[in-house]
């Protein structure tokens, strides 16, 4: 299956809905925070997630995408980037937040893609995951992340290689 990564938006309004409430329905943590955002005003969400990159106060600027099969018809993920970290996400967060359909290789394309984004800004950035993220750990591993240390609770903080060793983003394509 082909994917792209797009910025929300009205026209993926019921894709999303859908993404939404399976997500709910799974009882997991919803990740990254921006998915938790309620769409049930879907304009006011929108205008939320546009908002992003302006945000002041205790939020940093950030940039949300999702990742769509190719015609649109479902929102497989959710990628957040911090344009910068404040004291909360120096202890216990990095620059990236994501969450996808699991156990398709969606979690890695879409953090390659948003590890490209982060790189055309001119962002260094720290994706971390949680200490028992298992998965996290070996989608940031698969994209170049090597572990670091322990940060904050024991979490490890994988740091990727210089941009230049970094591989280009691929898109997915699965077999039917």
């Amino acid at each position: 299956m082909s994917v792209r990564r797009v910025p929300p938006c009205a026209g993926l309004r019921e894709p999303h809905l859908d993404f939404h409430r399976e997500w709910v329905c799974s009882g997991e943590r919803m990740a990254p925070w921006v998915v938790s955002r309620h769409p049930a005003d879907f304009a006011a969400m929108l205008a939320f997630l546009r908002a992003g990159p302006a945000a002041s106060g205790p939020e940093v600027p950030h940039s949300t995408h999702w990742l769509v099969t190719e015609d649109g018809d479902r929102v497989l993920g959710v990628s957040n980037l911090r344009h910068r970290r404040n004291d909360r996400l120096r202890r216990m967060g990095g620059h990236i937040g994501y969450g996808s359909e699991r156990r398709r290789g969606y979690a890695r394309v879409l953090l390659r893609l948003t590890l490209h984004e982060a790189r055309a800004v001119g962002l260094d950035v720290l994706p971390c995951c949680d200490p028992d993220n298992v998965a996290s750990e070996r989608t940031i591993r698969g994209c170049g992340g090597v572990r670091d240390r322990d940060g904050a609770a024991g979490a490890p903080v994988l740091d990727r290689p210089p941009c230049g060793r970094q591989a280009a983003p691929r898109t997915a394509r699965r077999r039917q």
